[in-house]
């Protein structure tokens, strides 16, 4: 009879199977293979044949071992899956999910939709939103969580729901802010213990809101932050209010009828590149033209109002003109502007001056050499003086430059002869040594030669002698 694992001969032969196997009365078999596990213990009641353990239970997919090596538990499909690397291709956030079909769920953040590409994108970026503001005329913005349009300063919505109506009555004005409830402290990257102060101006609108429900109730519409920025630690604020009451009954404070060629109303209403001149006596009416260095392509009235007028300016390329600079310059373009550069071989007439307006000289004109010929060499120009004449501008005589020219090559001639002396006196010693040392060897050799030939006399020759 085999026994299969443990054997006790006690008598009669008996099999003694371990814990991990079951007997079928012959021998011992895997818990997995004789059908023992327990029923529920494995997911579906799948195990695997284990010679150690008996039996595993089968964990896949969305399953993995636990500390024993042998159940299952649910694996954390964002950490131990690859739920993080897939939804950061879509720059989701990753969320467990056991019920879903790949145990988790990409999401996006606060603020930010899935655009039709499947990427999670600011909510005023996403394709359909900034279709809608666009056809709108309007300018996207996240209100809370939410994607609004909403009408650039002074402009509100007309019956075709465009933003194509100047407003009866805008005001705007600053306010100072406690930087201890808007400034919030962000670190400026992982890699710097350095904190940057932001605005947290969802809070600002959310108070603004709520304070101006309060003094002027269903006059208030909504205002609008044009800008922000920290002040000696506070936070500064210019905004654009929006109300349905006369200016007769405003109360006084720090809001007054809004200029329409305030900087950040002009820039979002008509671009930076154009000057705002307010039309004196039409209200909010104001007139944009192109800045120097732009020129007009179109003209806008969009409010419906004939003495509003907004010109939509692209920059000019000055160096098309072949006289926008001087003989002897080159023109460059540049955005709003242009400027002048000299050739090759030719200088600013001074070192302040603009080449735009008085020109370039040679670098080898007249005024360069005083006493003397100039000569270009690569780059740099240089001056080849006349007899009696020195310095880099040839401008100093001989005789005045004598004492300092004397001067300056026994300085020279000094630091060059004393080296050279003590390096001379140096050898001489060296070569001293190397006579001596001759000497003493050719002493020895000659006494040596004398006595190789020597040999003591023998008691024989004394003897015999």
């Amino acid at each position: 009879m085999w026994c299969g694992y443990l054997c006790s001969t006690e008598n009669e032969e008996t099999c003694l199977c371990p814990t991990t196997h079951f007997s079928n009365g012959s021998y011992c078999v895997d818990l997995c293979s004789a059908g023992q596990v327990p029923k529920g213990l494995c997911p579906n009641d799948d195990c695997i044949p284990d010679d150690q353990l008996g039996f595993k239970c089968k964990c896949e997919g969305k399953l993995t071992y636990d500390q024993t090596g042998v159940s299952c538990r649910k694996k954390l499909m964002c950490s131990e899956g690859n739920g993080t690397g897939k939804c950061a291709k879509y720059n989701a956030r990753c969320v467990e999910d056991p019920d879903h079909m790949e145990g988790f769920r990409c999401i996006c953040d606060n603020g930010k939709g899935i655009d039709t590409d499947g990427v999670c994108k600011n909510k005023c970026e996403l394709s359909k939103k900034k279709e809608e503001c666009q056809a709108r005329k309007a300018i996207c913005e996240l209100d809370g969580l939410d994607a609004i349009c909403k009408c650039p300063p002074m402009l509100t919505f007309d019956y075709t729901g465009q933003c194509a109506q100047l407003v009866k009555i805008s005001y705007s004005g600053e306010l100072p802010l406690a930087s201890s409830r808007y400034a919030v402290k962000k670190q400026s990257s992982p890699s710097k213990q350095a904190e940057e102060n932001s605005i947290d101006y969802e809070a600002i609108k959310k108070d603004i809101r709520a304070s101006m429900h309060m003094v002027y109730g269903e006059n208030y519409k909504f205002a609008d932050i044009l800008s922000c920025s920290i002040v000696d630690q506070d936070v500064k604020c210019v905004f654009e209010v929006h109300l349905l009451i006369d200016k007769k009954n405003l109360k006084p404070g720090s809001f007054a009828e809004t200029d329409p060629c305030l900087k950040d109303i002009k820039e979002q209403n008509c671009g930076r590149e154009t000057n705002c001149k307010k039309v004196e006596g039409k209200g909010l009416n104001f007139e944009c033209a192109c800045a120097p260095g732009f020129e007009s392509y179109a003209i806008l009235q969009p409010f419906y109002d004939p003495d509003t007028v907004v010109h939509r300016c692209q920059d000019i390329d000055e160096c098309l003109n072949q006289k926008a600079c001087p003989n002897r310059t080159r023109c460059l373009n540049s955005y709003g502007s242009y400027e002048c550069v000299c050739l090759k071989g030719f200088r600013p007439l001074t070192a302040t001056s603009d080449p735009k307006i008085s020109g370039c000289v040679d670098v080898c004109d007249a005024t360069v050499c005083k006493h003397g010929k100039c000569q270009v060499i690569g780059e740099v120009y240089g001056c080849l003086c006349d007899a009696g004449y020195t310095g880099l501008s040839c401008d100093l005589e001989e005789k005045t430059a004598g004492s300092s020219g004397m001067r300056t090559a026994l300085i020279i001639l000094s630091t060059l002869v004393v080296p050279l002396i003590l390096f001379s006196i140096f050898i001489l010693y060296k070569y001293r040594l190397l006579l001596a040392k001759n000497f003493q060897s050719n002493y020895f050799d000659d006494q040596n030669s004398s006595t190789i030939n020597l040999r003591p006399i023998s008691n024989n020759e004394y003897s015999s002698s």
